[in-house]
């Protein structure tokens, strides 16, 4: 376990990061060290400074295929100056690369029972963050456990919904996707919406598929409303 504090004024932050295997489980820990019990060496957690004491969201990153090598650089120059110390930011190592939908389901899950019942979590405003591939693990999850997360984001994702999806879905696709054109993108928000679901859909001008860090400015208007 790795602990960073830092000393400024407006800021004290807890790192803790996690890059080796789990020992996955069913059992739903209630405590910070019992979730590390289970789940020891597999997760990336940052808490802000809370001087006021209130409840803060709680962004759950799934970053796709970006690997442990580089996710520390993913977290530090896009996530963080996005979400700017307005809520916690936890990320299951799991969720990495490519891995058990029901095994990062669990981890997910089991850290925001835990969250919600000893930190200061609003349970209104548990938000997945999917970055690419990332962006088809948030929407499993947020189709299995709709009551779960008040939001999803996808940026930069290859994203198909086919299901009506009651959590509120925000994309944000870049105008110049090599992968997956923007009219694409654009066709299968609309073919979402027709099914039901809440679509806001932000097209990134000039944006491309690669260097998450060009999408700060959206996420971090999607994160100034919270």
């Amino acid at each position: 376990m790795n602990i960073a504090l830092s000393t400024s004024k407006t800021l004290l932050l807890i790192s803790l990061i996690f890059i080796s295997n789990a020992s996955w489980s069913h059992t739903i820990p209630q405590t910070l060290e019992a979730y590390n019990t289970i789940y020891s060496d597999a997760y990336d957690l940052i808490i802000p400074e809370n001087d006021q004491n209130i409840k803060l969201p709680l962004y759950i990153i799934l970053p796709g295929g970006v690997g442990k090598k580089k996710y520390t650089n993913f977290r530090d120059q896009f996530i963080r100056p996005s979400i700017n110390d307005k809520g916690l930011i936890f990320s299951p190592t799991i969720s990495w690369k490519n891995c058990n939908a029901k095994k990062l389901e669990e981890a997910i899950t089991s850290f925001i029972s835990v969250a919600t019942n000893t930190m200061n979590v609003d349970p209104n405003k548990i938000i997945i963050v999917g970055y690419s591939n990332g962006g088809m693990q948030g929407l499993q999850l947020a189709k299995d456990n709709a009551p779960l997360f008040s939001n999803l984001v996808l940026i930069s994702s290859t994203f198909k919904i086919t299901d009506t999806l009651t959590t509120p879905i925000h994309i944000i696709h870049g105008t110049r996707d090599r992968y997956f054109s923007i009219r694409k993108a654009q066709r299968a928000a609309d073919k979402a919406t027709a099914l039901g679901c809440d679509i806001t859909f932000v097209a990134a001008q000039g944006k491309t598929d690669y260097k998450a860090a060009q999408y700060i400015p959206e996420l971090s208007a999607y994160v100034s409303q919270f």
